[in-house]
């Protein structure tokens, strides 16, 4: 799985228990995109985070803020036009959501709006091309550059990607987890490489490390001593790696 946006938004509501009590919080949206792993399928599922994409798509709604009226008629809704819609970017995206899926274009499309460009049918050598070309190991953050609660751990996730085998593709999402459970996302982290090589004033990325990902795991220092994680990685064609390990931190 992959992550294609992060929208953090303070100040929503934030439930309380379940479904009736709110309180104030902050929440982060995010889109996502995986192949599934179904043998006679590959196809690709797309999660959009919300039940309103679609008022993205054009600005004709039953309610044109999205906000529930205290004084409508609940018997008689009338339909307006959002002054805000639709949204460009929200458009754009499903067009190449579309083309990605199987060149699926547009009859007609608005000036400022583009083709998607198609995604290559799933290839098993393809496959296991991405597969011989990258690596990743999980190991503890022994060294964090910012104070964690006592109750949980940050693991780092060093991938290697081989270019020479793999020349094309891009890393797009990294996954961390234990074996026979489930997956959990990664984040990419460029701080700790500059806090660590650090030259004047120029900073760089020392290349035995690997591409550097982070999780923080639910558990303490002393409670995840001797529990075994796995690894894999995505690329930008939503190819996942085999996994890797275990690797017990």
């Amino acid at each position: 799985m992959i992550r294609m946006s992060e929208t953090h938004v303070d100040n929503v509501l934030y439930i309380q228990d379940s479904g009736s009590c709110y309180d104030t919080g902050s929440a982060t949206h995010r889109l996502t995109l995986y192949r599934t792993d179904k043998p006679n399928s590959k196809s690709l599922v797309f999660g959009a985070g919300t039940v309103q994409w679609t008022w993205g798509l054009d600005p004709v709604h039953d309610n044109e803020n999205g906000l529930i009226s205290q004084i409508a008629n609940h018997y008689d809704t009338r339909v307006g036009i959002d002054l805000s819609g639709p949204d460009r970017a929200v458009q754009q995206a499903t067009i190449n959501l579309f083309a990605m899926m199987d060149n699926v274009q547009p009859q007609d499309i608005e000036v400022d709006l583009k083709f998607g460009q198609a995604l290559s049918k799933f290839s098993t050598d393809e496959m296991e091309s991405w597969d011989m070309s990258v690596s990743c190991k999980v190991v503890v953050d022994n060294e964090m550059s910012f104070p964690l609660a006592a109750n949980v751990t940050q693991l780092e996730v060093h991938v290697f990607h081989n270019n020479e085998n793999d020349k094309d593709s891009v890393i797009a999402g990294v996954e961390i987890g234990q074996a026979n459970d489930s997956w959990h996302p990664a984040e990419r982290f460029l701080e700790k490489y500059a806090r660590r090589f650090r030259d004047g004033s120029s900073i760089y990325i020392d290349p035995s490390l690997g591409l550097l990902w982070r999780h923080i795991w639910p558990l303490s220092r002393a409670d995840i001593s001797g529990v075994e994680f796995m690894c894999r990685v995505t690329n930008d064609r939503l190819y996942t790696s085999k996994e890797h390990g275990p690797f017990q931190v």
